[in-house]
């Protein structure tokens, strides 16, 4: 299921997107109750998209999207855009994740600046929406990943900014503290392959990947 966005939270991180400078963990949004969070590491993420949406126009580079669906539901598409890993060299370390996604079957779309813009908003509002949802209910603490084979590495991305992935661990299980929509994917031989879902976490996620 989709997480709930409040207009107000929407406006917020538009308004964080939109300002010239973001002081990296320093920023509060508010969830539906009226608690006040942390933006914490995506504070970051908003600076490295500004930079990368600014370095691809002046290369003229086009930006994609990864196109995921949300906790597997065929009906609810979500477009997550990719992020360049190395802002100094944007063409080819870009070129190289976007081939690891069509690798994984994930499809991409090329999308300009200001609907690459709209995305990372919609994208990052559902994530901190999710965190929220996860903090003022904690029955469930730790996220838990299960693949189709043993001794697989699961990796994790968040699911507002698609990237190299980071290591969950081990599976199967694999077992993590992750709060917000994250997507998955394992290493296979040295590379990089992703699911093309969104969860909401923490939950409890299997893996399809042969």
């Amino acid at each position: 299921m989709r997480p709930a966005v409040s207009s107000k939270l929407r406006q917020t991180v538009s308004d964080l997107v939109s300002r010239l400078q973001v002081s990296a963990g320093d920023e509060n949004y508010y969830d539906a109750t009226g608690r006040r969070h942390r933006l914490g590491g995506l504070s970051s993420d908003l600076v490295h998209f500004r930079d990368q949406t600014k370095i691809l126009d002046d290369c003229s580079i086009k930006q994609y999207a990864a196109i995921f669906t949300y906790n597997g539901s065929r009906e609810d598409s979500a477009p997550v855009i990719v992020q360049v890993p190395d802002l100094d060299r944007p063409r080819e370390s870009y070129e190289g994740l976007l081939d690891a996604l069509r690798k994984s079957d994930v499809r991409i779309d090329k999308v300009d600046s200001k609907v690459a813009q709209d995305i990372f908003i919609d994208r990052a509002s559902e994530f901190l929406a999710a965190r929220s949802a996860a903090l003022n209910a904690p029955a469930v603490t730790l996220t838990v990943v299960n693949s189709n084979r043993s001794g697989d590495t699961v990796l994790y991305a968040k699911g507002y900014f698609v990237s190299t992935g980071m290591a969950l661990g081990i599976s199967t299980p694999a077992k993590g503290s992750l709060s917000g929509t994250y997507s998955f994917g394992i290493m296979d031989s040295g590379n990089p392959r992703f699911e093309s879902v969104l969860w909401s976490c923490p939950t409890t996620v299997r893996l399809n990947l042969p």
